[in-house]
C-alpha cells in the first residue's frame, strides 16, 4: 500500500511559509532600525535645525613666528672718551656692532663737549663698542654687554705698529743681516735673521700718516719704503723687500749739529739729475751713514734731515768717484715763532675742543696738535719759521691754508671751520622714486678769514633705504657730488642752514 502523498505537501508548504515570514520579519527589521530621512522643510513653518555639537579636534598649530624684541625693551650703552690724562675728547664717533646676534648694521653715537655717549636702540646682547680713528687717535674698542653704563674709552696718542716681512737678494736668496731702519724710530731699528726675516714693532703717532723704513746691506743699493698707516691692522703689516746688487761705489759720511754732536735716525738723500739715480740711508747713533751703487758723476746732491728740531741742510752739486773722501754735513736748529688765534665755525660761533695738526710747509716732519680750550682759543710755541697749514688727516677732513710764522714773534690767527650744528640729510632715489643703496655722497666747502682760506671735505654713502646724513656742519653753501655706478654724476649746491626739511635727490635712469 503506498503512502498518502498529502501530509507531505502539507510539511512543505508550511516550511516555505514559515521561511517567507522569516525573510519578511528581517526586512521589518532592517527597515526599521534605519533613521528616516527628514522631509524638505516648508521654509516658512519649519524651525531651523539644532546646530550640531562641535567636535574636540585640536586646531592645527600656526606656523613659528621670529621673535622680535618690543622697541620699547630695547637697551642703551653709555659711557665717556677720554684721552690718555682722563681729559674728555668731543667729537668722536663711536659705533656698536652685535657679536653672534640676528641684528644687522650698527648704532652710531659722537661723544658731547664732556666725552660723554649714548648708543640707544639695542637689542640685548653682547657688542663691540668701536671708537673711530682719527688723526690725533688711533680706534679703541671694548666688549660690553647691551644695558651697560659708565663705559670709559681711554684714547692713545700713539699706538704700537708691527712691521715683518722677508728681504731677499736679487736671486731672492735670504739676506742675512740686511738694516732695516724705522726713519724718526731709531731705537727700533733691526737686523734680518739667517731667514732674512725681519720684525719692527714701535709706537706711532696717531697724527702720523706714514712709516717709512730704510732696507740696507753691505754691497747691495738700498730701498726706501713708505707704509701708510691707515693701511694698518691688528695683525700688522707685511713688507718684503728685494735688494739689488749694487754696481758702483759707496759713498759715507756723517750728520752733525753745530756743536758736533751726532745726529742720529736721521734720512740720507743722494741724487743725481743726469744720472736719474738715487741712493736713501740713515744715520746711525754715531751719526754715520754709508751709500752702495754710486756711479761717478759731477753733479750729485746730497739732502739731509729734516728733523723735528733741526732744518733740512742741503749740499752740492759736486762731484762723486771712487775713493771720495766722506761727506760732512751740519744741521741747522729750526727758527722758531709762536701761534695764538681762535678757532670759529663760519658764522663766527667758537669752536670749543676742536683739533687740528699744525704742519710747517718747511719741516713736514713737524706735526702737532692743536686743541681749542672752552672758548675755541689756542697757543703754540715753538712753530718752525715760515708758512704753516692746518690740517685733518681723517674724514671729514679740514684744511686752513695762508698763515706764516715769523721768527721770535708771535702770529695771531683765527681759523675758520666747518664745523656747527646744522645738518644735511636726505634720500637718493632713482627716476621711479625709489631708493638707490650704496650712492657715493661727497660734500665740500671752501670759506676762510683774511689772508686764510679754509675747506673741508666729508664723504659718505647712502643706506639701505636710500638715506644719508652729513652732521656736525657750519652754515652756508656746500658742494654736493653724487656718484652711482652707470648713472651719470650728479652735482649740487645746497644753503647749509637755510633748507627747510631734508632734501631728495633724483638720478635718471
Amino acid at each position: 500500500m503506498s503512502p498518502d502523498p498529502a501530509p507531505s505537501r502539507a510539511r512543505l508548504s508550511r516550511l516555505v511559509w514559515t521561511l517567507v515570514a522569516v525573510v519578511l520579519a528581517v526586512g521589518l527589521l532592517l527597515l526599521l532600525g534605519r533613521e528616516p530621512e527628514p522631509a524638505a522643510p516648508d521654509a516658512a513653518k519649519a524651525p531651523a535645525p539644532a546646530a550640531p555639537e562641535a567636535l574636540a579636534v585640536p586646531p592645527a598649530p600656526e606656523p613659528a613666528r621670529e621673535e622680535r624684541p618690543d622697541p620699547a625693551a630695547r637697551l642703551r650703552i653709555t659711557g665717556r672718551v677720554v684721552d690718555a690724562a682722563g681729559e674728555p675728547v668731543p667729537g668722536i664717533e663711536i659705533d656698536a656692532r652685535q657679536i653672534g646676534g640676528h641684528a644687522a648694521g650698527f648704532e652710531l653715537a659722537r661723544s658731547d663737549a664732556n666725552g660723554r655717549f649714548e648708543l640707544a636702540g639695542l637689542e640685548a646682547g653682547r657688542y663691540r663698542v668701536t671708537s673711530r680713528a682719527t688723526s690725533f687717535h688711533p680706534p679703541r674698542t671694548l666688549i660690553a654687554e647691551a644695558g651697560a653704563s659708565g663705559l670709559e674709552l681711554v684714547l692713545d696718542a700713539s699706538f704700537p705698529v708691527r712691521v715683518h716681512g722677508r728681504v731677499t737678494d736679487g736671486r731672492d736668496e735670504p739676506l742675512a743681516g740686511a738694516r732695516v731702519e724705522p726713519v724718526g724710530h731709531p731705537k727700533a731699528r733691526t737686523t734680518s735673521d739667517a731667514r732674512g726675516r725681519y720684525e719692527v714693532r714701535l709706537d706711532a703717532r696717531a697724527a702720523s700718516t706714514y712709516l717709512a723704513l730704510v732696507f740696507e746691506a753691505d754691497d747691495h743699493r738700498s730701498h726706501h719704503a713708505r707704509i701708510r698707516l691707515a693701511d694698518y691692522t691688528h695683525g700688522g703689516l707685511e713688507r718684503n723687500v728685494r735688494l739689488a746688487a749694487a754696481e758702483g761705489f759707496t759713498v759715507t759720511g756723517r750728520a752733525r749739529t753745530p756743536r758736533g754732536d751726532p745726529l742720529d735716525g736721521v734720512t740720507v738723500y743722494l741724487a743725481s739729475a743726469g744720472l736719474r739715480e738715487r741712493a736713501y740711508g740713515v744715520t746711525d747713533a754715531d751719526g754715520r751713514f754709508r751709500l752702495a751703487g754710486v756711479a761717478e758723476s759731477d753733479d750729485w746732491r746730497i739732502t739731509v734731515g729734516p728733523t723735528e728740531r733741526f732744518a733740512a741742510t742741503s749740499l752740492g752739486p759736486f762731484p762723486l768717484a771712487e775713493g771720495a773722501d766722506p761727506i760732512e754735513v751740519t744741521l741747522t736748529p729750526l727758527e722758531t715763532g709762536s701761534l695764538s688765534g681762535r678757532m670759529v665755525g663760519p658764522e663766527g660761533d667758537p669752536l670749543p675742543g676742536v683739533r687740528l695738526l699744525a704742519v710747517s710747509n718747511a719741516n713736514r716732519s713737524f706735526a702737532i696738535p692743536v686743541v681749542a680750550d672752552a672758548s675755541g682759543r689756542f697757543e703754540l710755541d715753538d712753530v718752525p719759521a715760515g708758512p704753516l697749514q692746518f690740517e685733518t688727516r681723517a674724514i671729514p677732513s679740514h684744511q686752513v691754508s695762508g698763515a706764516s710764522v715769523e721768527v721770535g714773534t708771535r702770529t695771531e690767527l683765527e681759523l675758520v671751520l666747518d664745523v656747527g650744528d646744522h645738518e644735511l640729510a636726505g634720500s637718493v632715489v632713482n627716476a621711479a622714486g625709489r631708493p638707490i643703496p650704496g650712492a657715493d655722497l661727497r660734500l665740500s666747502w671752501d670759506g676762510g678769514s683774511g689772508p686764510m682760506a679754509s675747506r673741508s671735505f666729508r664723504r659718505t654713502a647712502s643706506d639701505a633705504d636710500g638715506r644719508f646724513r652729513f652732521p656736525r656742519l657750519g652754515g652756508g653753501s656746500h658742494r654736493l657730488e653724487v656718484r652711482v655706478q652707470g648713472r651719470k654724476t650728479k652735482r649740487e649746491t645746497y644753503e647749509v642752514g637755510l633748507l627747510a626739511g631734508e632734501i631728495e635727490i633724483r638720478l635718471e635712469d
